[in-house]
């Protein structure tokens, strides 16, 4: 039996990232849905405010999205960038999860701040904010060949994964 604490194998560890990443990605396709939903039955909360106030979210929204997109790829960038090749494999793929965590938070928090301000607003381009967010967010979907090469792994720990 595994103790509580241990991080698992890497077959685990690459599966419980894989559900994670699917979690956050479809949570917030839900999340989108719900809201062009009630967009269409109830209208923007902000129907009757200024277009200029309207105008400074929409701007406000797609600033969130870039910078946020930018701190994402920094995040891994950096993960790449420090030396850990002789730590273990599963220590490699722990921090491999918890790069991949802050990446999702940082693509997600966009994401979800622009379908916020498009139940504000009623403006529709903000959707293309969440959704260009969504697809920076698969981009890192764990999939065994992008952990491969991301962690640059040799051919008895890429066997280790199977």
């Amino acid at each position: 039996m595994q103790e509580q604490g241990s991080p698992g194998t890497p077959k685990e560890i690459m599966r419980s990232m894989m559900v994670f990443s699917l979690t956050i990605i479809l949570g917030t396709v839900v999340f989108a849905g719900v809201m062009v939903m009630v967009h269409f039955t109830s209208g923007p909360v902000m129907d009757g405010q200024e277009p200029f106030f309207k105008e400074i979210i929409s701007y406000v929204a797609a600033g969130i999205g870039f910078f946020s997109c930018m701190a994402a790829i920094r995040i891994f960038k950096k993960m790449k960038s420090s030396g850990y090749s002789q730590v273990a494999l599963t220590g490699r793929l722990t921090r491999y999860r918890s790069t991949l965590i802050a990446y999702l938070a940082a693509c997600e928090g966009a994401a979800l701040f622009a379908i916020i301000a498009f139940f504000m607003t009623g403006i529709f381009w903000l959707l293309i904010i969440a959704a260009l967010m969504l697809g920076v967010m698969m981009l890192k979907l764990p999939l065994r060949k992008k952990i491969i090469a991301d962690l640059e792994l040799d051919w008895k720990e890429q066997q280790e994964l199977e």
